[in-house]
């Protein structure tokens, strides 16, 4: 999701959709992606290779600061499982947007003179 320009169409639904949106979630996502898709999509907007690579628990903790260190490592770990929103499905509060997000390759293209 483009913040800047997608997170006032899930405020617009919330709104426009009330009360029948009371007390719901409305996760502000146009899609889930896997590092790979981010790549692939990255990859052929850029024109540049890319790859992902795993790394361990310690590796990924020995960037940075022990205060700090095992904070994001959880972080981290819970986009992988139980997944961002929990893996909920995104079908219905994307249906009540009357404008679709921005995808990942056309915020890429969009930010294209940003990446390198």
């Amino acid at each position: 999701m483009d913040v800047s320009n997608d997170y006032g169409k899930f405020v617009k639904a919330g709104i426009k959709h009330f009360p029948a949106t009371s007390g719901k979630t409305i996760y502000a996502a146009g899609s889930y992606y896997t590092p790979n898709e981010l790549l692939k999509g990255f990859s052929e907007v850029m024109g540049v290779e890319t790859a992902f690579q795993k790394i361990d628990a310690d590796t990924f903790k020995s960037f940075m600061t022990p205060k700090v260190a095992q904070e994001l490592l959880e972080n981290m770990l819970l986009l992988e499982e139980p997944g961002y929103f929990g893996g909920a499905d995104l079908a219905e509060s994307l249906s009540l947007l009357d404008e679709a997000p921005c995808s990942w390759k056309d915020f890429v293209q969009a930010n294209k003179d940003c990446w390198l």
